[in-house]
């Protein structure tokens, strides 16, 4: 009798953390066509299609509870409207040939950037986005209460979004560190085998 393949340790924590990162970014990419702008080209890839599809999720969710749908539609229409627009700007830079001016997957910049102009880029996505996202689904609770949980819901999808994205980069930023470090070593340890050698 065959016994099954063995997977590897940790492979099973492994796609659910995939599947939760992969939901964190769509209910996050949801607002950031509306927080931000200048994309890089590659930056969304798939994550408007988890957007889209994940917000018609939420609506058929509350459809049967007695909660009006019209509102969430109408976010769903607006956000189509807006990432149509991104989605052009994107194609038009690529037609003409215009290079990206940052990384090509590059988050966007943050319109409220300019209402918070002391705070740094990296403070307005990881903080000041997720409050204000938060504050307006606490508004829009009282008026549509699917609308308002799927603010607040996408708010704290936004920050884990970020931070995730930011422990990486602090994680690369070590990585080179370290390896420079190493590199150095190496090259002492190189000339002082030269020097003993001669």
């Amino acid at each position: 009798m065959q016994q099954p393949p063995s997977q590897p340790p940790f492979a099973d924590a492994r796609q659910g953390m995939g599947l939760l990162i992969l939901l964190t970014r769509a209910w996050s990419d949801s607002f950031l066509v509306f927080l931000r702008t200048g994309f890089g080209s590659r930056f969304q890839g798939m994550a408007p299609v988890g957007a889209f599809l994940l917000m018609v999720f939420w609506t058929l969710l509350f459809m049967g509870e007695g909660h009006d749908p019209m509102p969430m539609k109408i976010f769903i229409l607006s956000y189509l409207a807006v990432n149509g627009c991104h989605q052009a700007a994107a194609l038009w830079r690529k037609i003409r040939r215009i290079p990206d001016e940052e990384h090509s997957r590059y988050c966007g910049y943050p319109r409220l950037l300019k209402n918070f102009p002391r705070f740094s880029e990296t403070t307005i996505k990881v903080r000041i986005e997720p409050i204000f996202v938060c504050l307006t689904g606490c508004v829009l609770w009282t008026i549509n209460v699917p609308l308002g949980l799927y603010f607040i819901c996408g708010s704290f999808c936004m920050n884990a979004s970020v931070s995730l994205v930011e422990n990486w980069h602090r994680e690369q930023a070590l990585r080179v560190h370290d390896q420079m470090i190493e590199q150095q070593q190496m090259s002492e340890r190189i000339r002082e085998f030269r020097e003993r050698r001669f």
